[in-house]
Parts: C-alpha cells; structure tokens; sequence
C-alpha cells in the first residue's frame, strides 16, 4: 500500500511538471510578443496625444517597457516593427508621426549600421566597413576570412544543434508516454 501511493506521487509530479515546462515552452514566445504589443498600444497613444517629438521620448517609453518585460528590444528594429504593426492593423499614422519615426529608422541604421548583429559579426562588418571607406583591400580580405571563419563555427553549431534538437521532443514524447504508462500499472 505503500509503494502505491509514492508510486502515484511520482508519476503525479512528473506529469503535472512536464506539463508546466510545456505551457512555459509555448507562453515564452507569446509574453515576449505581449511586451512589443504593449510598447505599440502605448506609443500609439501617445502620438495621438502629441506626446511624442523625438527619439528620446520614444527610447523612455522603450525602456519603461524593456524594464516592465525584462526584455531587451532594440531602438534600431522596434520602429520599423511598429509601422509594420500599424499596417497589419490598417490604422492610419499621421505624417508627421510617421515621418518622425522613419527619421528614427534613417538615423540608427546610420549610426547603427549592425544593431542587431551579435558582437563578433558587428566588429569585423565595421571593420570590412572602415576598410571599404579607406580603400584598404588588405584589411578587407582579413575581416572577409574572419568573418568567413565565424560563419562557418556558427554554421557548424546550429548543425550540431539541430541534430540534437530533432530528436528532443520524439524522446521527450516517448518519456511522457511510458511515465503515464508506468503510473497505470501503478495504479493497478
């Protein structure tokens, strides 16, 4: 009698958890999206409201929301979502409005040319990009092989990655299966 009811135990806490770490695996993607949203409706608002005339009145919102959502979302990528969002929704933007945040987009792609690269990439395209502007077809070539050699190390990790990962989830199936399984023949 014993043996049955920690049998059920844990076959209960392995169920009830792998059901957690599943509803966790399909809400990350959607609390992060529920951040960006957030940020829209309230920088949407604001702009209806006049409250909004330059970049800076846009990165304190941005960050209020980072900070609210523990999430990094990047002033170079966040403006041109929000005008992708406002045609998904078929709302109109005042042209001043749109044209300040098209401003925005101009100017960190230009001074911000590699925002969103992770770091190794965003130092040898600046380098590859001063090279480019002094004509030093030397330091090109390096920062091109650099580069080249970086790609391929990433290449070969997402490969690995991918190869471990296809066979995650059959296995992670069959384990949940032959828990519920084995807390059956428990009960029994």
């Amino acid at each position: 009698m014993n043996d049955f009811n920690i049998g059920s135990i844990i076959v209960n806490f392995v169920i009830i958890g792998s059901i957690v770490f599943m509803i966790f695996l399909v809400f990350e993607d959607y609390y992060e999206n529920w951040g960006k949203k957030k940020f829209y409706k309230l920088l949407t608002v604001k702009l209806k409201k006049g409250l909004i005339s330059d970049k800076e009145d846009i990165l304190l919102l941005l960050n209020s929301v980072c900070r609210e959502y523990g999430k990094d979302y990047s002033i170079a990528s966040i403006p041109e979502d929000y005008l992708t969002y406002m045609t998904d929704k078929k709302e109109n933007i005042l042209e001043k409005n749109y044209s300040l945040i098209k401003e925005i987009i101009k100017v960190e792609s230009t001074e911000k040319p590699f925002a969103n690269i992770p770091v190794e990439e965003r130092r040898l395209l600046r380098n590859i990009d001063d090279s480019v502007k002094h004509n030093d077809l030397a330091s090109i070539k390096h920062n091109l092989q650099e580069l080249s050699s970086v790609i391929s190390t990433i290449n070969r990790i997402y490969q690995r990655t991918s190869k471990i990962n296809q066979w995650s989830i059959p296995i992670a199936i069959i384990g949940i299966i032959l828990t519920i399984i084995f807390g059956l023949t428990n009960l029994l």
